[in-house]
């Protein structure tokens, strides 16, 4: 049977733009600050370090991949996942998380020129070797932070001395090293959520009262109860021997082993 309403309108539609909206744009603005996109007075965050000519594309992407963690997160915080299965997921995170950040730190030593432009210090990414003019603006005497500063953070004209093939690669390394760092951290935050999820569960679980058993108490006085009614039952079979008959006669005797006790 489709899931509709009388009236013709999908029932599931309502719950699905809720859903979108919560995890595509609520967890994205949630953790803007957090991506760099929203300033907060004492914290840097991470997407200081990337060159600004990435900032642009780098910004929604590692806020789409923040929605993916946390539909990820709501659906396996219902299932039931051993907690050793949850620490050896965190450990591994944990340890490719830590290589994925020397990796990017290494990256971003080799790949990013800084400069200082008023009281920011932006990064610049640039390649080994310049292109000769005339597409590059830059005499070849003067090194890199000299020709960035005449080119100012004009992304044309930066292109024009350090584009190319190996520009290309160098850009797709360090976004792809940056959403891995993002998304690792957000893996692990979400672990460890599933991690106390499951340990609330199982605590509720052993708190539950056990079911009632039958003592031994129970089972003597029962056991009392049913020996305390053969003696009435017997003396009831005697008595109908020595009344029953026709005629007022005694009935023969029947010999009942019980009386043989």
């Amino acid at each position: 049977m489709s899931p509709r309403t009388v009236t013709g309108e999908p029932t599931l539609l309502k719950p699905f733009v809720r859903y979108v909206r919560s995890f595509g744009v609520t967890a994205a603005i949630g953790m803007a600050p957090f991506l760099g996109k929203v300033k907060v007075p004492g914290f840097t965050a991470l997407l200081e370090v990337v060159p600004f000519q990435l900032r642009d594309v780098l910004i929604p992407l590692s806020a789409f991949l923040m929605g993916l963690i946390a539909v990820a997160l709501e659906f396996y915080a219902g299932e039931e996942i051993a907690p050793g299965r949850v620490r050896s997921l965190f450990g591994g995170g944990l340890a490719a998380l830590v290589l994925g950040l020397v990796l990017f730190t290494a990256l971003s030593s080799s790949f990013v020129e800084r400069q200082q432009f008023g009281s920011q210090n932006v990064g610049v990414l640039v390649t080994d070797a310049r292109l000769p003019a005339p597409g590059c603006a830059c005499p070849p005497e003067i090194n890199d932070k000299a020709c960035i500063k005449r080119l100012s953070l004009k992304e044309e004209a930066l292109d024009s001395c350090w584009g190319g093939p190996a520009f290309q690669r160098r850009k797709l390394s360090l976004q792809l090293t940056y959403l891995f760092l993002t998304g690792g951290f957000a893996s692990l935050i979400a672990l460890l959520l599933i991690q106390q999820q499951g340990r609330r569960r199982r605590e509720s679980a052993d708190a539950k009262p056990a079911p009632a058993r039958p003592g031994r108490g129970t089972k003597e006085r029962v056991g009392k109860g049913r020996g305390a009614s053969r003696p009435g039952a017997r003396r009831g079979a005697r008595g109908a021997r020595g009344t029953g008959g026709a005629g007022g006669k005694r009935a023969p005797a029947v010999d009942d082993p019980r009386d043989r006790r």
